[in-house]
């Protein structure tokens, strides 16, 4: 229906966010440091660490690896609850999206190899205090040893010097692109 005179545009909005990345939050899909309690049976999955029994300094949990982009921007949100530092006030939660790479002096250099770790969020340890955080970064390969793939980890600081426990109720990381409109204006 178009015709002689009317205008034809392209124009880029705003950046909209894509499907989850990380896996859901159910066992089969998070492992957690030897020794920590996790709990699934209420929303999202409920952390533990008894001083008594977690010896881990930093006992964590983390998702399975997954695959980033370089050079694209993406958004982390995390919302938890429930948390309890046994009156431990010199140590918080932290939240880093860590990078996986190969060991080169591991044969036969297992993917599940680590070395160094990749925190692309605000600061080398982006905390994460009661309720909900967002960040925004763009994925830098070459911060990752030129390795795209990565896991998401939530730590409990000072595991194995105070029992603490938090709920990571829901967490996702989601890639921005950005949202196009293609259309015309007629002649009148």
């Amino acid at each position: 229906s178009l015709q002689i005179g009317d205008t034809l545009y392209f124009e880029t909005a705003t950046k909209i966010l894509g499907e989850n990345l990380l896996p859901e939050l159910i066992a089969e899909n998070w492992t957690k440091s030897t020794n920590l309690t996790a709990d699934y049976s209420g929303t999202g999955v409920l952390v533990s660490a008894d001083s008594s029994t977690v010896v881990s300094q930093y006992p964590t949990i983390r998702s399975n690896t997954f695959d980033l982009i370089d050079g694209k921007e993406y958004q982390l949100d995390i919302t938890i609850s429930d948390y309890d530092n046994g009156g431990d006030t010199s140590h918080i939660i932290k939240n880093y999206i860590i990078g996986m790479v190969q060991a080169t002096w591991q044969v036969p250099n297992p993917t599940t190899a680590m070395s160094p770790m990749y925190r692309p969020l605000p600061g080398n340890h982006p905390q994460v205090l009661e309720g909900k955080a967002t960040y925004s970064f763009v994925f830098d390969r070459s911060l990752n040893d030129h390795s795209k793939t990565v896991r998401f980890q939530l730590e409990l600081t000072g595991g194995n010097s105070v029992s603490k426990s938090v709920r990571l109720q829901d967490v996702s990381l989601r890639e921005f692109s950005p949202g196009s409109i293609f259309g015309f204006t007629k002649l009148e």
